[in-house]
């Protein structure tokens, strides 16, 4: 769980790094959005050794992110026909939505952190 959070920790913090280009820090969203997913579908696998809170928010977080890996695959592949600036205005939200959601799984990362620390500090007591 630590190495988890360092490691989202580490790719946050270059993802708003590279960020001064926008170019470059929208790109890097593709590996962090990735590494967030496994991360994320290996919290799951220790479903028994987190709390309820984390395996509630780890599910939502799944969830939305599939939502919206979903949502902008069909208006990306013309499944869903919109018009050329809602289009934009689709991705724009999709991007704006990945981000959030980014930012959730550090959170959700951090309080996994903070409670394997405070069950290793109980069992060293």
């Amino acid at each position: 769980m630590k190495t988890m959070y360092r490691v989202n920790l580490v790719l946050i913090i270059l993802n708003l790094f590279l960020f001064l280009i926008p170019f470059f820090g929208l790109l890097f969203m593709i590996p962090l959005g990735a590494v967030q997913v496994v991360c994320s579908l290996w919290l799951l696998s220790q479903y028994k050794r987190t709390s309820s809170s984390i395996q509630w928010m780890n599910k939502s977080h799944l969830l939305l992110t599939a939502l919206t890996l979903g949502t902008m695959f069909l208006v990306g592949k013309d499944y869903v026909h919109f018009s050329s600036n809602m289009e934009e205005m689709v991705f724009i939200l999709g991007m704006i939505i990945s981000g959030l959601l980014g930012i959730y799984f550090m959170y959700i990362s951090y309080r996994c952190f903070i409670e394997n620390e405070e069950q290793l500090s109980l069992i060293t007591k």
